[in-house]
């Protein structure tokens, strides 16, 4: 990779030395040489701007590696909560239940109770 970089520029700086050696010396040698010169420069930051496109695509790489975590963290976080909540009402509608069962245990027991005082009574 490197040694290809190497190679292609080095190729542009040929051309460009090429390119200025048949340019007439006149008035527009000037604005060609600097054309040129930037050229140059281009090719010598190509790699860094190269670096730095990528760079970008795997910061957003990692952003999407991070909220993907998020994502699964926050849907396991629910299953518990889920969970948590069945055994809860699993939990209250067992203590209703208790509570109707004695509930009516104590009617029952008062009616019986009274019909007992009541029947033993008169007996």
């Amino acid at each position: 990779m490197i040694l290809d970089y190497i190679k292609g520029f080095l190729t542009l700086f040929l051309l460009i030395k090429i390119l200025l050696y048949f340019v007439p010396k006149n008035v527009f040698e000037k604005y060609i040489t600097f054309f040129a010169g930037v050229i140059l420069v281009i090719g010598l930051l190509y790699p860094m701007f190269r670096f730095l496109s990528e760079e970008g695509s795997v910061l957003d790489n990692l952003q999407y590696e991070e909220w993907e975590k998020r994502l699964l963290e926050v849907a396991f976080e629910a299953k518990e909560l889920e969970e948590k909540g069945a055994i809860m009402m699993e939990k209250v509608y067992q203590e209703t239940v208790e509570e109707q069962t004695e509930n009516t245990i104590m009617i029952e027991t008062i009616k019986i109770g009274g019909e007992t005082q009541i029947g033993g009574g008169d007996e």
